[in-house]
């Protein structure tokens, strides 16, 4: 999947022009969160936790301890060789394989997750209000939007 099919995915799934709006830019700060796995990078400072998805083998690898990765890549297990929690040495980076890549380049579940509580975040403070000729139930799109969250769950 694309980033912009990730998008897309996640307008329709979220409802995300729909009142409170999800704006462009707030939808691929969205989608690039919730990326596995990006590509390994060349003499480039890895953080605790970062994954890549290395496709000689197929394997998700996570970034173990703080460091740099060298001017070349390491050699990485073949798949056979390959196994949960065996760490590759990258210079100064450690990455511990964490298993099989997934299928989808995105954690679609967590992702969902995120945008209905960033939509809950937008609605919080709205009240019911009501004159001689309307109600309004505001405090019902906040309610709305926690339920929808809750229906998601993480991968990660």
């Amino acid at each position: 999947m694309t980033q912009i099919e990730a998008i897309n995915w996640l307008t329709t799934y979220a409802d995300a022009n729909i009142d409170p709006v999800l704006s462009p830019d707030e939808l691929v700060q969205l989608v690039n969160r919730y990326k596995i796995g990006n590509d390994w990078v060349a003499s480039t400072t890895f953080n605790g936790n970062y994954r890549i998805r290395v496709t000689s083998n197929n394997r998700l690898y996570r970034c173990i301890e703080t460091g740099i990765t060298g001017a070349t890549q390491p050699s990485w297990p073949t798949l056979r060789a390959s196994r949960v929690g065996y760490v590759v040495t990258d210079n100064t980076c450690y990455w511990q394989d964490e298993g099989d890549a997934p299928t989808d380049n995105y954690d679609l579940s967590g992702l969902a997750k995120a945008a209905w509580t960033l939509k809950a975040a937008k609605c919080v403070n709205d009240i019911n209000t009501s004159d001689e000729w309307l109600q309004l139930e505001l405090q019902q799109r906040h309610s709305h939007c926690v339920r929808m969250a809750n229906t998601f769950m993480d991968m990660w």
